[in-house]
């Protein structure tokens, strides 16, 4: 039994033992979900390690919206608006392997179009980057360590020129420089960029869900913001999936299940020790 969508109102799990997938949070470092409601002009980070992120030119009035599927961020490209994420140890790729999963609904990628960006000012524009090329074009992503390493995929091959077209995308790096990007669960595109994570050291720039490293409004996104996770490992192909299927089960509250201990005969003694050993085959025998 699926207990209700995690929420501010409905509760949600706060630590991985709570949640329904605890194996999920193994290696997560960025957790925000706008879908559990507004909250001012912060967005939360629940993954354990409090990378909360600040709405910076946005309105917390106006720009968090209710959906069916619960609260999002709406941006504007004009405005620059994004959420910054002060540098963090915890957030650095450059420990090696690292996957990102996000959704969201572009309506305007005009020259580009960032869905994060952490990457330092100036050259070398060491950190990483994913985000949309002009018109949504191309999904460009980008490692830069030494060498500046970028690969773009067509965006014909897994998402129409349709302005607010929703979609869920997830992108791993390893450490050799294999980036996988996948849409909708389903891998899309692989490319070797050459590039080992381990060079790449993000400096002093905050994160930018939603921005460009320089503020550059041409790069800004603009649309419906769902939710952004970011794990310091690879997520494996039936995680990406599981993620797609059902992304709120990382922050649902598990329900626990109790059992009933057998009546003993009249006047009978049931020794502590044996209640245990019932209790242990029973959650062998569910398991």
């Amino acid at each position: 039994m699926r207990g209700p969508d995690p929420s501010y109102a409905q509760g949600f799990a706060r630590y991985r033992d709570e949640s329904e997938r605890p194996d999920l949070w193994k290696g997560l470092v960025g957790l925000w979900a706008p879908y559990l409601g507004p909250t001012g002009n912060k967005l939360l980070d629940w993954s354990g390690y409090w990378n909360h992120g600040t709405l910076t030119n946005m309105d917390p009035a106006t720009d968090w919206v209710v959906a069916k599927d619960g609260y999002k961020l709406e941006y504007l490209k004009s405005l620059a608006q994004r959420v910054s994420v002060a540098t963090s140890p915890s957030i650095e790729p450059g420990l090696g392997n690292f996957s990102v999963v996000w959704v969201a609904s572009p309506v305007d990628a005009g020259s580009g179009s960032n869905y994060f960006d952490k990457r330092n000012v100036g050259s070398p524009y060491t950190g990483f980057q994913v985000g949309q090329g002009a018109n949504r074009s191309t999904l460009a992503c980008e490692l830069n360590g030494s060498t500046r390493r970028t690969f773009q995929i067509a965006t014909s091959r897994f998402i129409s020129n349709t302005s607010g077209e929703r979609f869920n995308l997830a992108v791993t790096f390893d450490r050799k420089g294999l980036a996988i990007v996948y849409r909708d669960g389903v891998s899309i595109g692989t490319e070797d960029i050459n590039v080992a994570v381990s060079e790449v050291v993000a400096g002093v720039n905050p994160l930018k869900i939603g921005g460009h490293h320089t503020n550059n409004t041409g790069y800004s996104f603009s649309g419906i913001y769902g939710y952004l996770y970011l794990f310091l490992r690879i997520l494996n192909p039936s995680e990406i999936m599981d993620l797609y299927i059902d992304p709120k089960a990382i922050l649902r509250k598990r329900i626990p299940v109790f059992y009933s201990v057998p009546a003993a005969p009249d006047g009978a003694i049931i020794p502590i020790g044996a209640i245990a050993r019932w209790h242990m085959n029973q959650r062998i025998n569910n398991s």
